[in-house]
């Protein structure tokens, strides 16, 4: 029974729906997901002009997907899976033995999703779109001949791969030390410094149309308790989310609630 749900799960996340997924020509503004990358890569260390030329020069295809749905694992291995969102909000995630989703980390503009598809490229995708969403896939070939050919670019990726699991490790800080509150706090001044708003302002606007459960697995607690925490965080004048927006009237309240230091955070400050 146990090996049946876990290849229902399986089939599910393969699942591919054609209208959802659109190819398109490269160009015109398809080279926006590089350069938001290569402007985050350049925050970790100073990039050469031939190290900027490699990167912008990427061959690859943008595509589209709707809010609410998977990047399904084919056709993208045919073009290599490293995934660079330019436009929308998605999610990695992990679907348990039981078909219940749990999101495991966030990804805004510029962002190279599924970093790991380098060293294992067999490996499924676990992407989906939390809002209207367009990426820019990149071959996997000719980003591992710009590395090679690049040796200060490899460097600057390595910095850029542990910078990924920096976050992933103040996640776990989270969830073993942090209560809900605390949990949700965190996660707002993440996404404030993430969504590339400088510290130096004290009040934050940003929008995050999600649903109120996928915010509940974001920080892995039940949407009524995420209804109390932010009811909670709401009376202390915080934090105040209304119609897909987030609004952070002092952050530096807010950090010191959360126990929050942005130093993981090199790649996107300011």
């Amino acid at each position: 029974m146990h090996w049946r749900r876990a290849d229902a799960v399986i089939r599910r996340r393969r699942a591919c729906s054609p209208p959802t997924l659109r190819n398109r020509p490269c160009g015109g503004r398809s080279g926006l997901a590089l350069a938001r990358f290569v402007v985050q890569l350049g925050r970790l260390g100073s990039l050469t002009e031939a190290e900027r030329k490699a990167l912008l020069s990427l061959p690859g295809q943008y595509r589209d997907i709707r809010a609410k749905e998977d990047v399904p694992d084919q056709p993208l291995p045919a073009l290599g899976r490293m995934l660079v969102l330019q436009d929308g909000l998605m999610a990695s995630y992990h679907d348990n033995i039981a078909g219940v989703r749990h999101l495991t980390a966030l990804h805004v503009p510029g962002d190279m999703c599924g970093l790991n598809t380098i060293a294992w490229s067999a490996g499924p995708t676990c992407l989906t779109a939390l809002t209207r969403s367009r990426i820019f896939a990149i071959p996997c070939g000719p980003m591992l001949e710009a590395l090679r050919a690049q040796p200060g670019l490899a460097t600057t990726f390595w910095r850029y791969s542990s910078s990924q699991m920096a976050i992933q490790a103040e996640k776990v800080i989270s969830l073993g030390s942090r209560d809900a509150k605390q949990r949700l706090a965190h996660l707002m001044c993440e996404l404030a410094v993430r969504h590339g708003l400088p510290l130096a302002e004290n009040a934050a606007t940003f929008p995050l149309p999600l649903a109120r459960h996928q915010l509940a697995s974001a920080i892995c607690v039940t949407p009524m308790h995420l209804s109390r925490t932010l009811g909670a965080l709401r009376t202390d004048g915080l934090l105040f989310w209304t119609d897909g927006t987030i609004t952070l009237p002092n952050r530096d309240r807010l950090a010191r609630l959360a126990d929050f230091d942005p130093g993981y955070l090199a790649m996107y400050l300011r």
